[in-house]
């Protein structure tokens, strides 16, 4: 395993594994927290799932695979059945997620990736994604950040800092 992570109510834990050097095949899986037994069946990626994080309102799941496939998964954990399908894919970087940031009100999700340069930022409502580019000279991993009242989306620069 690569990652584990506990939803916000407590409920759930959720792991992320694979090995693309191993040839096992990547997926995220959902664990009841009290019992410690898979709740569902696996989510599953085309190679490595490096990252999982769920929604401050426990209500979003959101996997990051590593190269090939490149692509986050969305799953809304209030399906009925869940989490069966994505109900979104964050395909646009060219290269691995490296970052997952919900907004403190679960309304906003932002993904950052290596080597391209932009920030996704999506609307959970809506389900509709916006690119921001980031600016070329960035010569460090920038870490995105939501504020507190989830009206901004920190994107540090080299000598500044850019909001959304």
């Amino acid at each position: 395993m690569n990652y584990a992570e506990f939803s916000p109510d407590g409920r759930l834990i959720v792991t992320a594994s694979g090995d693309n050097w191993a040839e096992v095949e990547g997926e995220a899986r959902l664990w009841d927290a009290s019992t410690g037994r898979p709740v569902a069946r696996p989510i599953k990626h085309g190679d490595r799932v490096h990252h999982a994080a769920f929604s401050p309102d426990s209500r979003w799941l959101v996997s990051a695979g590593r190269w090939p496939d490149q692509a986050g998964r969305l799953w809304d954990l209030t399906a009925e059945g869940s989490p069966q399908e994505p109900v979104y894919r964050l395909e646009g970087h060219i290269n691995d997620l490296d970052e997952l940031r919900f907004s403190l009100d679960s309304r906003w999700l932002a993904s950052r990736g290596s080597g391209d340069n932009t920030v996704y930022v999506l609307d959970l409502e809506h389900l509709v994604e916006d690119a921001w580019p980031l600016p070329t000279d960035t010569d460090v991993e920038p870490r995105i950040a939501f504020s507190r009242d989830s009206h901004w989306l920190a994107i540090p620069e080299r000598r500044s800092v850019r909001l959304w």
